[in-house]
């Protein structure tokens, strides 16, 4: 019997170290922002258990062109080989920002996807064996409320619901926007990297 795939949901991951040290110092300003404004609430606890520091928005920051540019180029790369025409269309970023778990734990987000997108991924910046990970979800809802029990949910199969990914400092992961993912609850390991999302844009809304 011949087996053909039809429905994947495709993931693209690359290694990128050499990006890894000039991004880590680029954000060490931008996290130490953010935790200035939970400076209180930590002082309060007496720890920064279960509070995620995210940045401003960085898609527009002049020292992030080259990076943004790559990703960028790649992720059309990406469309196009799922299949997808966009030669009247072009990609922007609507947001990318660099966030950080907690240093004492507690680190987590709950599944969810970045609506009004078309393409969406992680570059790691800090990364521990024993911290948290990305776990991605099946993104159809019909096979999810029909789902018969697995015979081994220790291996990835048709009928799996979720895996999940070990990235390492260095790691790029471009997805379809659509795919639900979750960060599991870290402990007291360094965990940091930036996040995008992107659209792809008709070309006749652009400003010419």
């Amino acid at each position: 019997m011949q087996t053909v795939d039809y429905f994947k949901t495709p993931i693209w991951s690359e290694q990128k170290s050499e990006w890894v040290k000039p991004l880590n110092k680029l954000c060490d300003g931008y996290i130490e922002n953010t935790k200035d404004l939970y400076k209180d609430r930590i002082e309060k606890q007496g720890s920064d258990f279960g509070i995620v520091h995210h940045s401003t928005d960085l898609s527009n920051l002049p020292e992030l062109e080259t990076y943004l540019n790559y990703i960028g180029s790649k992720s059309a790369d990406f469309l196009s080989c799922m299949g997808y025409d966009l030669k009247n269309h072009s990609l922007v970023f609507t947001s990318a920002w660099v966030q950080e778990f907690p240093k004492d734990g507690g680190g987590n987000h709950n599944t969810h996807i970045h609506a009004n997108n078309h393409v969406s991924g992680f570059f790691y910046l800090n990364v521990s064996s024993e911290g948290s990970y990305p776990v991605f979800h099946d993104p159809r809802p019909a096979a999810l409320a029909s789902a018969l029990p697995q015979k081994n949910k220790d291996e990835i199969t048709h009928a799996s619901e979720s895996f999940h990914y070990k990235p390492r400092p260095g790691t790029l992961i471009i997805m379809p926007a659509y795919l639900n993912h979750q960060y599991v609850v870290s402990k007291n390991d360094p965990f940091r990297f930036i996040h995008f999302n992107l659209q792809a844009i008709e070309n006749r809304f652009l400003k010419k």
